[in-house]
């Protein structure tokens, strides 16, 4: 069985090969570039299911190149990696595509995640299409302020529950996940960096509940309370 390709685009060598390490360890064929020109080259000839980028390089950004990746191979499966935590950055990555969401410094078993949930999630787009939507892994982006009430949430998460963006701005986080008290405690938690197997019980449309399972990073404000999470979903 020929072994899984991923591509690490950073203009960090040094990180570069870290990740090359870590994913060859788990039995990935792991390539490098520098620059997402090289980046573009290296995907002429070889094609990469999986591609962990760099947001800030020199030359064409990880954001263009994400751009450019999605529009060339719209199965491709890239997972963005940055020193920043910018709500605007993350809006745009999810925008423009990406899978995944990761900031640095990352812990060695959430780089092994990402990849492992984006191979799935390649594997599913490339075999059949998916007939539940509650079946697939998809990023969400949720964003609730002091009051309790939902400030941003992306499409993808909307959807799932059968709602449109406009439907959900403004609204309760009750509405849409079963959290109880939760969620006080939650966003006074200013030490927590990421959220791994947290069960949520989220409410459709149809006021069903369906447990996911999260796994991803907290948004936290100035004052480094948690104020949303963005991350990836999927049911258990």
């Amino acid at each position: 069985m020929d072994k899984k390709k991923v591509m690490i685009v950073d203009d960090e060598l040094e990180i570069c090969r870290l990740f090359e390490v870590i994913l060859s360890n788990e039995g990935y064929e792991v390539d490098t570039a520098i620059s997402g020109d090289e980046a573009l080259e290296k995907l002429d000839y070889v094609k990469f299911p999986v591609i962990m980028m760099d947001i800030m390089m020199p030359g064409i950004t990880g954001l263009e190149l994400l751009k450019k990746v999605k529009t060339l191979y719209s199965d491709i499966q890239v997972i963005m990696v940055t020193t920043s935590s910018s709500i605007k950055d993350v809006e745009r990555a999810l925008k423009l595509g990406a899978f995944a969401y990761l900031t640095k410094p990352i812990k060695r078993d959430d780089i092994i995640t990402a990849v492992k949930q984006a191979y799935e999630n390649f594997n599913k787009l490339i075999s059949r299409p998916a007939k539940d939507e509650g079946d697939k892994i998809i990023y969400v982006l949720l964003i609730v302020g002091y009051d309790g009430r939902i400030c941003k949430i992306n499409n993808a998460t909307a959807g799932l529950l059968g709602y449109t963006q406009g439907e959900l701005a403004n609204c309760p986080i009750a509405d849409i996940v079963d959290i109880g008290d939760r969620w006080e405690k939650i966003k006074e938690i200013n030490t927590r960096k990421r959220e791994e197997n947290y069960e949520l019980n989220m409410i459709n449309k149809n006021r069903e509940k369906i447990l996911y399972s999260f796994d991803g990073a907290v948004i936290n404000d100035q004052e480094k309370k948690t104020i949303g999470f963005v991350g990836m979903i999927s049911k258990k």
